[in-house]
């Protein structure tokens, strides 16, 4: 493994392309919102760390194989190559969010990969049995929806992704992350644990849809179906700007109705004005310029709902 690597980079670097471990940071801060918020429920401690390093698993395995499959459909090898134009003068957007898919690049072989994809999967599976043992029929359940999603984002026969249902499956998949951990732990609903759920599914979906339009060329050419090939970038922009309103209404009826604290969740509002700007003026490649500003949003979202209800466990 990673001897045809076409770039000069160090194993550890190499490492990190290939298991796109930044990728998966929305993936586990997801599930720490809803574990988190369960504490002061009680529960064993086993529990509380099995949950986010099943999800850890099973967001490297989502991104790996959508990675995998996006290869074998050939849209990276477009979009990437003009996201780096974009961001050349960046080198942390790079490093951390475009610097290429791994199979592009010659990272990993194709072969290499179906390995690693049995491998990950076996290992998520594993880690989570002691969740399946505290809640079985819960856990199955979300287990196999998970999985479901996780595989077939991209995998064909289904390929939600490229049938029109990818931001639907993002959405409902980070609505569970946040909100499964919550119910399995402490067998109820709450309006906070709903409400939270639904801000991190609906920032990372967009997020999802602006990256998904950094690819519009070679989707619209291979067929694939999303917003963006569905409706038009000027859609998409329009998007853009009613998810970052509705998603700090949400924030403000949560800080209204459940704790002010919430308000602390305005924290990304440079983020979003930013983003804004650059969607408002709709220079060329500002969805290139867009996507890691969306990536921050729903990032520093989730580390700051996770911040909120630490402080009122301690409180």
């Amino acid at each position: 493994m990673f001897e045809n690597a076409e770039q000069d980079y160090s194993l550890t670097r190499k490492i990190n392309l290939v298991f796109r471990f930044s990728y998966t940071i929305p993936f586990v801060l997801a599930s720490l919102c809803g574990t988190v918020l369960a504490v002061g429920y009680g529960g064993p401690l086993y529990i509380y760390a099995a949950i986010p390093c099943a999800v850890l698993l099973l967001g490297i395995f989502v991104n790996f194989s959508n990675d995998y499959f996006d290869h074998e459909s050939g849209v990276d090898a477009v979009r990437f190559r003009k996201a780096m134009e974009v961001n050349k003068d960046s080198d942390i957007i790079r490093k951390l969010y475009w610097d290429g898919n791994q199979f592009d690049n010659g990272n990993i072989s194709e072969r290499e990969g179906r390995i690693l994809m049995a491998v990950i999967m076996i290992a998520a599976v594993l880690v989570a049995i002691p969740i399946v043992i505290y809640n079985p029929l819960w856990a199955l359940i979300f287990g196999a929806a998970g999985l479901f999603l996780a595989y077939f984002y991209t995998a064909p026969p289904v390929n939600l992704g490229g049938r029109g249902l990818g931001e639907a499956a993002v959405a409902v998949s980070f609505f569970m992350m946040s909100f499964c951990p919550y119910f399995l732990i402490t067998g109820t609903v709450s309006i906070e644990s709903v409400s939270m759920s639904v801000v991190v599914a609906l920032l990372v979906a967009h997020m999802r849809t602006v990256d998904s339009a950094t690819g519009q060329e070679t989707h619209l050419e291979i067929g694939d179906r999303s917003i963006s090939t569905m409706f038009g970038m000027d859609a998409v922009a329009w998007l853009s700007k009613a998810v970052i309103v509705t998603a700090y209404a949400l924030v403000a009826l949560m800080a209204a109705l459940l704790d002010p604290l919430y308000l602390l969740a305005f924290i990304t509002l440079p983020f979003s004005i930013k983003a804004w700007s650059v969607v408002s003026s709709k220079g060329p490649g500002w969805e290139f310029r867009t996507a890691p500003l969306f990536f921050g949003i729903a990032v520093v979202t989730e580390v700051a709902f996770i911040a909120i209800v630490a402080l009122q466990t301690v409180l």
